[in-house]
């Protein structure tokens, strides 16, 4: 056996050993230098079910951390399909006793209002944008249309100053 068939063997008999798994490692194209240990994360963001972003809606008032793309997303939709028979009761109500509707449609509204604004404020937070981009909502017609924009973006994929990525298992 000559030294070529020997080295042949041996590396061959390297890479059927089975190696220690590590932990991926994802960072990105964005990072640098510095930055790059602090970007990097470990596992993969996970999306999050329309159950669990509905909870976090209810449950997480808080104005401070991130919420993903499908978190808010999927609260968005959850609380549409909710939405949609508590409005159409609430209109019914409207047309037996009118002031009755009055009270429930801005008790309602009072109680989505906060929620609402807390996970617009750490979706502005994932994206890498301060809380007081939701002011620009406050420009007619194109105000509305930019933080739509916002909300449609892919989160920052590495940890900001707002926090953590989120959902990464």
């Amino acid at each position: 056996m000559n030294e070529a068939e020997k080295f042949l063997q041996e590396h061959l008999a390297k890479a059927q050993r089975p190696q220690p798994s590590a932990p991926q490692v994802q960072t990105t194209p964005f990072a640098s230098g510095a930055q790059n240990d602090s970007a990097a994360v470990v596992g993969k963001q996970q999306m999050v079910s329309m159950g669990e972003a509905f909870k976090r809606f209810w449950v997480n008032w808080s104005l401070n951390g991130r919420s993903s793309r499908s978190e808010f997303w999927f609260a968005v939709l959850a609380n549409f399909i909710l939405g949609f028979p508590i409005g159409i009761g609430i209109a019914v109500i409207g047309v037996i006793v009118p002031a009755l509707a009055e009270v429930a449609d801005i008790l309602f509204s009072l109680l989505i209002l906060w929620p609402g604004i807390a996970i617009v404020v750490r979706r502005l937070h994932d994206i890498g944008k301060s809380g007081w981009w939701y002011w620009i909502s406050l420009i007619p017609f194109v105000g509305c249309l930019i933080l739509l924009i916002f909300m449609c973006r892919a989160s920052e994929p590495y940890e900001n100053r707002y926090g953590p990525v989120p959902n990464v298992r």
